[in-house]
């Protein structure tokens, strides 16, 4: 059995190329483990940037689902409130209409008032003329103290009716006053709740550009990330394969290494080791 030097990785006893060519295999074993390592690291490297990455990529994804939410339950209130908004315009625009046939009618009804009040004094006022002639005259004429009595008569009916016409007329002026009144305080009212929910209208608008801003902004992240997450699961796929590969290049020229000794007449042991 021949001996072995260990001190310097060489057999004295072995012929060179017995030797060169365990010494060859055992190399290619160490390289072997060496790339193996090499790939396990940047494989282990990988795999904590994925994690990484999957984590923001989680998060920005729940962030971006939340914000496409918001987005649309703003956009949902905008629509309600603007039919609200036209509601009211509309609404706004009858009353306003209701706020002047009020001034108009008040209007008309007041004169028409006006006219039958003077058309009654003036009646009143010429029968009463009539009566003054006629007691001007013989009153010891039976014919005269007939027709002022009538006139007399018609001074009371015609001041009374006068009188119960511009009373009516004074009522319906107030009524009529009266509807002005109630149809310019809705209006008034529904002037007010126009600019509100006008005004709210324009803060939803608001909210929505900047909703929208924000929801691009984290579209565009999600992207970004969506993209790097697929590329590290390439990588971490592509690299799994190599050391699969290597694990078996590794297992390989180990075998070929650990055949060679044992049909050899020695055993060959380098004195320092490139790999564990």
């Amino acid at each position: 059995m021949a001996t072995t030097e260990k001190n310097n990785g060489t057999d004295e006893f072995g012929t060179p190329e017995t030797v060169n060519y365990i010494h060859q295999l055992y190399n290619n074993w160490q390289n072997a483990k060496l790339q193996l390592k090499k790939l396990q690291g940047n494989l282990s490297i990988l795999k904590n940037q994925k994690q990484n990455v999957g984590e923001e990529f989680t998060r920005i994804r729940k962030e971006r689902a939340e914000a496409q939410d918001s987005l649309k339950a703003a956009n949902t209130a905008l629509r309600k409130v603007a039919l609200i908004v036209s509601f009211f315009n509309s609404r706004m625009q009858q009353t306003q209409l209701m706020v002047n046939d009020a001034t108009v009618m008040a209007q008309r009804i007041f004169e028409a008032t006006e006219f039958v009040n003077m058309q009654g004094l003036e009646r009143v006022e010429e029968i009463k003329q009539r009566v003054t002639a006629f007691n001007k005259g013989d009153k010891k004429n039976d014919d005269n103290e007939k027709w002022s009595d009538i006139f007399t008569s018609k001074i009371v009916d015609a001041d009374a009716m006068g009188q119960a016409a511009f009373t009516a007329g004074v009522k319906a002026v107030k009524a009529a006053f009266a509807a002005y009144i109630t149809n310019q305080q809705i209006n008034r009212r529904t002037a007010h709740y126009f600019q509100k929910f006008s005004a709210f209208e324009k803060e939803l608008r608001d909210v929505i550009t900047r909703l929208g801003k924000e929801a691009a902004l984290i579209n565009r992240r999600y992207l970004v990330l969506e993209a790097k997450n697929e590329s590290l699961d390439l990588q971490v796929d592509d690299i799994n394969t190599k050391v699969q590969d290597w694990e078996f290049i590794v297992a390989q020229t180990h075998a070929e290494y650990n055949a060679a000794q044992q049909g050899a007449e020695y055993k060959y042991t380098p004195a320092t080791s490139p790999a564990g």
